[in-house]
This record gives C-alpha cells, sequence and structure tokens, in this order.
C-alpha cells in the first residue's frame, strides 16, 4: 500500500511540474519580464565583430556569455544545477542543435532552442530562470536568451563552463 500511494504523490507532483510534457514556459509573468529585460546585448560586436565566437556560463555570477572576438556579445542570465545536482565544468563543443522539438528523455519536457554540449545529455536551453541554481544539470536560458545564443552560434563552437570568469577573459576558479 505505501509504494502505491507514493507512486500516486509522484505522479501528481511530476504532472503538476512547470516543465511536465505538453507544457509551455509562459513569458507574461513580472518575474519572467524582468529576467527577458536583463539579457544585455552589444548589436555592434555582434553584428560587426570578427574573430572566433565562444560561450563563457559563469556558474557564480549563474550569467553566460557569447563572446565574438574575445569581446562580450551577449550577456544573459542562467540557471545551472542545483544543490543536488551537477552542471559539469570545463571546455565543450556544441554538437547538436535543434531549434524546437527537442523534448528531454529524461524529464518529458519540451528543451526550445537545444544546444547539446559535447557528447553529454548537457545542454543549453530556454528554461524557467528563477534566479538560482535550480537546474538538474543544464544551463537553462531565458527565451531571449537561447535564441540569441543559437542564432549566433554554430556546431562547433567551444562552451566553456566555469566556478567563476571576468570580463578580461580569464577562468578566476575552477574546482
Amino acid at each position: 500500500m505505501t509504494t502505491l500511494v507514493f507512486s500516486a504523490m509522484a505522479l501528481a507532483v511530476a504532472e503538476a511540474h512547470p516543465f511536465a510534457k505538453g507544457k509551455r514556459i509562459k513569458g507574461s509573468s513580472k518575474v519572467e519580464k524582468h529576467r527577458l529585460a536583463s539579457v544585455k546585448v552589444n548589436h555592434k560586436v555582434l553584428k560587426g565583430g570578427s574573430g572566433a565566437r565562444e560561450v563563457i556560463v559563469d556558474i557564480k555570477k549563474q550569467r553566460a556569455y557569447l563572446l565574438v572576438g574575445g569581446a562580450v556579445a551577449v550577456n544573459a542570465p542562467v540557471s545551472t544545477a542545483r544543490s543536488d545536482k551537477h552542471t559539469p565544468r570545463g571546455s565543450f563543443r556544441i554538437t547538436q542543435r535543434v531549434r524546437s522539438g527537442k523534448t528531454s528523455t529524461i524529464y518529458g519536457c519540451d528543451l526550445p532552442f537545444w544546444m547539446r554540449l559535447g557528447y553529454s545529455a548537457i545542454g543549453l536551453h530556454v528554461g524557467e530562470l528563477p534566479g538560482y541554481p535550480a537546474s538538474a544539470g543544464c544551463v537553462r536560458l531565458s527565451e531571449e536568451g537561447a535564441r540569441l545564443l543559437f542564432e549566433n552560434t554554430s556546431s562547433g563552437v567551444p562552451v566553456r563552463i566555469v566556478d567563476e570568469w571576468n570580463a578580461r577573459g580569464r577562468m578566476v576558479a575552477n574546482h
């Protein structure tokens, strides 16, 4: 009987989760609008910049940066892994890109603007941004942030996930 009750409770929680299959993230709340507004874009660097492109994810600041020729073109809020999960640190490359139609095989949620990192199950994608680390390991972005990264990168672009990064491009710490 205990197992049956637990299973029913787990199902109810899973179906109520905001990322349950078929549910979409809404951008109409005041919190989400604030988060969308916090994406910063340097259009001069983004459109006119030359040189290599690279994405840096700063775990401490909960920010992702798109660099073009070493200059910050996009500065966007993220949500990385919550305390009982792990977002891997290190250097990766974007190996798969799916604009829409990608669904998590683990959680059954939609993953718009999916950008897989290496050959792992981890990637960058649209997700809820509560203002603190809350994901199961992926790097969640606002719809605007994910769209900007997706449209301005390609397969093979390097992604570095570090504990802390500064604007001069140096990694401060990486455990």
